[in-house]
């Protein structure tokens, strides 16, 4: 699996990870989440418009074609 690349700031909260079909299945807290901020892994499902929120840190994952 690849990492994950992040899109913007350091902490989990608010911020935009673009993933692509080589870093699913899809989970957060991702391998370069801060470690204060990290939660329990969940896997994520992407929705029509792929893209997924996280219900734990609210990170929005987005799948780039």
């Amino acid at each position: 699996m690849t990492h994950q690349t992040v899109a913007a700031a350091t902490n989990n909260a608010d911020r935009t990870v673009k993933v692509t079909s080589k870093d699913l299945p899809l989970y957060c807290p991702s391998e370069k989440s801060q470690l204060w901020a990290e939660h329990p892994r969940v896997y994520l499902k992407l929705d029509h418009d792929n893209q997924s929120n996280c219900p734990y840190c609210n990170t929005t994952y987005l799948l780039e074609s």
